[in-house]
């Protein structure tokens, strides 16, 4: 049962397992999971079986974005890196069907072998989408990815998402519109007022981009095919944007997992 598949897919990215062995073994050596799920699949048709429900899965993370009812007139982006391997064992092996590339974390002040993640996030702290890029393209690479999508609405973003004008055009003709932070030589600078309005929008992105490392283990990941970790990082949404949802109907810590670790 597709459902069956979206609950334990959400439980394991709760849990914090990023192995399907780790989490396959807990579930086998508990009565109460064997009870609530007598006909488990075996863990390489529940891979499979998640990787075909991709698009299900973007459209639920998406629908808890909306359950927020709040308006939103614009989103933040930005971007993290995702590793995939230690530099030292990189040689000449692809990963994830080439996604997986050698990149520079300007953050981190550190280089990384993986994936460059983008993700836009909701002024409520819900992740309204993903895009995935290689680990050695620029930031902006991340916005122009959104042409290929159905997304639509205005960002904000730092000085490295400023698009090129002809971009900008096509991003604006799909309903993109994108509001970059000034470099500090900027010819024609914002005033004041507008700058600090926009830094104290974006400002609580890196601070939700760091708890969704912390709490969903999503700076790393264990997959070796694209598909399988297309499927983890849209399941890794849905189980923030879960979170969020249940812990404020429940009028708990909203961007607490705790309760959800003591029930489980």
């Amino acid at each position: 049962d597709d459902r069956e598949v979206l609950c334990l897919a959400v439980l394991q990215e709760l849990l914090g397992y990023e192995s399907d062995n780790a989490f396959f073994e807990r579930l086998e050596r508990s009565p109460t999971m064997q009870q609530a799920f007598p006909r488990l699949l075996s863990r390489q048709k529940f891979a499979e079986r998640r990787a075909l429900l991709t698009p299900l899965i973007q459209r639920l993370c998406q629908a808890f974005c909306a359950l927020g009812g709040e308006p939103t007139p614009f989103s933040v982006i930005d971007s993290h890196p995702v590793h995939v391997c230690r530099l030292v064992r990189v040689q000449d092996r692809q990963r994830l069907d080439g996604l997986a590339q050698t990149g520079y974390c300007a953050a981190h002040k550190t280089y990384f072998h993986g994936v460059r993640e983008h993700l836009i996030f909701t002024p409520q702290g819900r992740i309204a989408f993903v895009i995935q890029v290689p680990g050695n393209r620029h930031d902006v690479h991340g916005l122009y990815a959104l042409l290929k999508t159905g997304f639509a609405g205005a960002l904000l973003g730092d000085c490295a998402y400023q698009p090129n004008p002809s971009k900008d055009l096509k991003l604006r003709a799909q309903g993109i519109h994108m509001h970059a932070a000034q470099k500090a030589n900027a010819k024609h600078p914002r005033p004041q007022f507008l700058r600090r309005w926009l830094h104290r929008r974006r400002s609580p992105v890196e601070r939700r981009i760091g708890l969704f490392n912390t709490q969903f283990s999503a700076q790393r990941t264990l997959n070796r095919s694209a598909r399988h970790y297309l499927a983890r990082r849209w399941t890794k949404a849905l189980a923030h944007n879960c979170s969020r949802h249940i812990n404020g109907k429940l009028k708990l810590r909203v961007e607490s997992v705790a309760p959800l670790h003591a029930v489980a």
